[in-house]
């Protein structure tokens, strides 16, 4: 319950996309490429990956219920179901990584006869929920995102996002995924303030890249 307040708490992130964030001026970085991918990973005998960043190489993976995905994160970070159709991953209390979190929720598609296009859709209307509930807000970049994975996912649309939190600077990469077997979107947002941004980007990029689009059941 701690962890959850403490990342509710960090830009509203246990709700249905509705986050409340606000932007400082600076340079604006790219999202993390068209197909996000872990930088500098590389895989042990255990299956871990290592690189730089927010994690240390020691991955979990998870098929959290009911989201019809499968995914890795890393292993001393935490995954906390908020409800049946969002769930929470962020670093352990007192880590590197306790003001960063990534969440995944499922969504329906507002397009379901051009899921992709549904995706952009998805996009903005995050960014103007994000907009509409703070000040000085900055969009950086809005891009393609590129599905490799196998299962029935595919492609779709992605943004940079700086803003102002409670108490720090703070910046949101979200990334909105299509399924091609039911009008269902999944979003993912990862937070962290502006400047461990970049340092845990790794980790978050383990997440997005691992992440697997799983049938739905009949």
């Amino acid at each position: 319950m701690i962890g959850r307040l403490r990342r509710a708490a960090l830009g509203g992130l246990a709700g249905l996309i509705g986050l409340g964030m606000t932007a400082q001026a600076g340079a604006a970085p790219s999202p993390p490429g068209l197909k996000p991918g872990a930088p500098a990973a590389t895989e042990g005998q255990d299956g871990s990956r290592a690189a730089g960043g927010g994690y240390d190489g020691a991955v979990s993976a998870a098929t959290p219920k009911g989201m019809g995905v499968s995914l890795r994160y890393p292993a001393q970070w935490s995954l906390t179901a908020v409800d049946g159709h969002t769930v929470v991953l962020g670093g352990a209390k007192g880590g590197a990584d306790w003001y960063t979190a990534l969440t995944l929720t499922n969504q329906q598609n507002p397009a379901p006869d051009d899921p992709v296009a549904g995706t952009a859709v998805l996009v903005t209307e995050t960014l103007r929920a994000i907009e509409a509930r703070t000040v000085d807000h900055e969009r950086l970049r809005q891009a393609p995102f590129h599905y490799v994975n196998d299962g029935p996912g595919a492609d779709g649309e992605q943004a940079v996002i700086r803003f102002m939190g409670a108490r720090e600077p703070m910046r949101s990469w979200v990334v909105v995924i299509a399924r091609t077997d039911i009008p269902v979107a999944h979003i993912l947002i990862y937070s962290a303030p502006d400047n461990d941004f970049d340092r845990g980007l790794p980790a978050a990029q383990l997440i997005v890249e691992s992440l697997t689009v799983r049938p739905a059941k009949p």
